[in-house]
């Protein structure tokens, strides 16, 4: 089950003529595949595939490797550049940065060689030629659609930025979906004084180490596109449909790195990341003694095995919308350390400071060392794949354009992680 579906997903991506596709497919029955495998495969197929049309080997293909086959390719790199335009974005190829925007019904036609004008979904058989002529085949328009949703999403994705990232230690790629182990080992104690003359040198104490593990999670859903908003030409409407996808996967996503600090669960002590145990936990205001007594115990959290201090500083204020004010006034009040000792300790112009509209408390309040001093959460992507992919969630039907009048799209983010160090930060939960 595992192989049809990197199959079908491998397949989706590769833009290879669907009775290609179909002979790959069948290669696979009843096989166990790797996807290096099933990519071999898919390459095999293209060298062929460009070895009887040596001349149209340009443009759309495998994302990954930027070959592919593309009879008619100037074509259709003309009505993706077409697309991506009329969804506010610049064709990746510079050269096609002229082309003219297009819409959803312009695109069908053009795709369809005005074989089906009232968008029924059924071609006619003149048009079914034609379109075999250029090596367009009914997964035609749902992959450049992808193509370009695809690019629109992950704008959107980037774009929204609720500073999760700044508390992150390390973000690395995993192979599979088992247990990730992240550990870390302990300190050694100062360096004894030895006199080789008199004794030998002494083995140091034995290190011990700490660690986290957690698996890498699926997140997916389904956006569909219908009939209508080709017949309707509606760009606007589909444009922000995605949009929403590409900002609801970015708060997940913070929502999942956040949620270690606000949430306090559990973490890979079996303890809750703040606890008076880990001396990392608070009961004060934010304010000037509040700010110290979180310094303090940032700065006089130990090394695991050694005990000695590690001597952290304070590099990110975070808090909830209604203490945006207090933090900003504890940041700048003043105008020597005399009268106020914390003043640009979260950047001159505020840049450490996030406000958080993830945080449910109006009251709570966070600082965090910098992760690049102690490694406070880990997060890996599967094969590092960074942002959320898109794809056509089936291939539509040979001969029809669409299925039950719609092209359903896949989203999908797959990544883990895990607080890794409970030293990195300290919180305060004020009744």
């Amino acid at each position: 089950a595992l192989t049809r579906l990197l199959v079908r997903e491998q397949l989706q991506e590769s833009r290879l003529p669907v009775e290609t596709q179909t002979r790959i497919r069948k290669s696979f029955d009843g096989k166990v595949a790797t996807e290096d495998e099933i990519q071999e495969s898919i390459k095999a197929e293209r060298d062929y595939l460009a070895q009887i049309n040596p001349a149209r080997v340009k443009g759309l293909g495998d994302s990954r490797d930027g070959a592919g086959i593309s009879v008619g390719a100037e074509k259709i790199d003309k009505l993706q550049a077409g697309l991506d335009r009329a969804f506010g974005m610049e064709p990746e190829d510079s050269a096609l940065k002229g082309t003219k925007a297009i819409g959803l019904r312009e695109l069908y036609n053009e795709i369809t060689f005005g074989g089906d004008p009232d968008v029924r979904g059924t071609l006619q058989e003149s048009a079914v030629t034609q379109m075999l002529q250029e090596s367009f085949d009914s997964g035609t328009l749902p992959r450049v659609m992808a193509n370009t949703l695809h690019r629109r999403l992950a704008k959107d994705y980037g774009e929204v930025d609720y500073g999760e990232r700044r508390i992150i230690s390390l973000i690395g790629s995993a192979s599979d979906f088992r247990n990730q182990e992240s550990v870390r080992i302990g300190y050694f104690g100062n360096i004894p004084l030895v006199d080789p003359e008199s004794a030998d040198y002494a083995e140091i104490a034995a290190y011990g180490d700490e660690s986290a593990t957690y698996q890498v999670g699926q997140r997916g859903a389904l956006v569909t596109i219908t009939r209508k908003h080709i017949i309707n030409d509606d760009i606007g409407h589909v444009a922000k449909v995605v949009s929403r996808l590409g900002r609801a996967a970015r708060r997940t996503f913070a929502e999942f790195v956040w949620a270690f600090a606000r949430d306090n669960g559990n973490i890979y002590d079996g303890t809750a990341w703040f606890t008076a145990a880990h001396n990392n936990l608070l009961a004060l205001a934010l304010d000037a003694a509040g700010i110290k007594a979180a310094r303090q115990a940032l700065f006089n959290q130990t090394e695991p095995d050694s005990g000695a201090k590690l001597g952290l500083n304070t590099h990110l204020l975070v808090v909830p919308i209604e203490l945006e004010d207090t933090a900003k006034v504890l940041n700048s009040s003043g105008t020597a350390d005399s009268d106020n000792p914390h003043r640009g300790r979260f950047g001159a112009n505020h840049e450490n400071i996030i406000i958080n509209p993830l945080l449910s408390d109006a009251n709570d309040w966070m600082v965090f060392a910098d992760p690049r001093d102690v490694d406070t959460i880990e997060v890996k992507f599967l094969n590092g794949q960074e942002e959320p992919e898109l794809f056509l969630a089936d291939s539509p039907t040979v001969g029809q354009m669409f299925v039950a009048d719609k092209l359903q799209y896949k989203i999908r983010h797959e990544y883990g992680g895990a607080v890794t160090d409970f030293r990195g930060a300290v919180k305060s939960v004020v009744a």
